[in-house]
């Protein structure tokens, strides 16, 4: 009687063969699947830039100005009370966060505590973070984070010296302005007609992926890690505070001015580039009446190779983060002179 034929199984060489070959496998999808993901994460995070493009455009067409970057009781940004994201709460959507926020109080009010506290949903960019608060200050006040900031173009941003011959023109020149500002309450924001280098040429609002160790403060806060909060307006050097703040209002370049007034061109001693994804910290722009206690940061994404950003006629373009720092910062103002089309030719 014949026995059949014993069934052979893998010897060790093929079993190692076959490994090999789906890690091999593995490794050539990998990096496709990841791409995939990034992609689809891009997409939600220019989506969410796209709402905001939108907010800004209908806040416009409702009061003829673009909004303000936050409102200021004083000449110092570091007393901002208000931030700009709070005005746009109407036109994102966010009627009844905005019929419960008291303009009228300063963000940290107990009144507009609940308020502070709640994220919003298109805040936060899927490639840094889904949603996030922190707890700012030494009162410890719950903070819903965000990923976007609002674009305030060159220089110290600050209209302060408002009460000053002249005003804000004669502190703040107009070739180094961005689309929005911070202002005196006696100021509304940007009109469009001063908009000269173009709505579709200009940055309207970009990424600042918070909360992540990749983007620290320069020194001396080089071991805090910056963030920000969608409606806390201040701008505060973190070195005396117990968590790391950042702004919701950022900066291409920061122009250094000798002391003769007014400030125009002819008064620039140097301009200190704000390079997007700059690599060794973000801290940028300050006040010279502030006492190195006000700052404000640059643009910063997760997205490898560069950030997105919304321009004030509504349209989001991806920015390389190896765009030319005179192209870069042509885009965040508002009346330099340069030709459209820039960012992306």
């Amino acid at each position: 009687m014949k026995h059949p034929p014993g069934r052979r199984g893998f010897s060790l060489v093929e079993l190692l063969v076959v490994i090999a070959i789906i890690g091999v496998l593995i490794a050539l999808l990998l990096p496709a699947v990841q791409a995939a993901r990034e992609s689809s994460r891009r997409m939600s995070c220019s989506n969410n830039l796209k709402q905001f493009g939108i907010a800004i455009a209908v806040h416009e067409s409702h009061t003829r100005f673009f909004p303000p970057g936050a409102y200021e009781e004083t000449a110092l940004v570091r007393d901002a009370t208000t931030s700009g994201f709070v005005f746009l709460l109407p036109y994102l959507e966010q009627q009844s966060l905005a019929s419960r926020y008291d303009v009228t109080k300063k963000w940290d009010h107990a009144a507009n505590r609940a308020v502070v506290a709640t994220p919003l949903p298109m805040a936060n960019c899927p490639s840094n973070r889904g949603s996030g608060v922190f707890l700012f200050g030494t009162s410890a006040i719950p903070a819903a984070t965000i990923d976007y900031a609002l674009s305030a173009g060159m220089d110290n941003v600050n209209d302060g010296r408002a009460t000053m011959p002249g005003g804000i023109d004669y502190y703040h020149p107009m070739i180094f302005r961005g689309a929005v500002l911070l202002y005196s309450k006696v100021h509304r924001g940007v009109r469009p007609t001063q908009v000269t280098d173009g709505l579709s040429s200009t940055f309207a609002m970009g990424e600042v992926a918070g909360g992540n160790e990749r983007y620290r403060f320069r020194a001396p806060e080089a071991a805090l890690i910056a963030d920000q909060a969608w409606a806390v307006p201040l701008f505060k050097n973190p070195q005396n505070l117990p968590t790391p703040t950042g702004s919701n209002v950022a900066v291409v370049a920061n122009v250094r001015h000798n002391s003769v007034l007014p400030l125009s061109a002819a008064t620039v001693i140097r301009i200190d580039p704000e390079p997007l994804n700059r690599a060794d910290g973000v801290t940028s722009s300050a006040d010279p009446g502030a006492a190195n206690t006000d700052s404000l940061n640059g643009f910063r994404s997760m997205h490898p190779g560069g950030g997105l950003f919304v321009f004030l006629d509504g349209h989001v373009e991806f920015v390389a983060e190896s765009v030319a720092a005179s192209v870069y910062q042509a885009a965040g103002t508002i009346a330099g002179g340069e030709a459209a089309g820039r960012v992306n030719p």
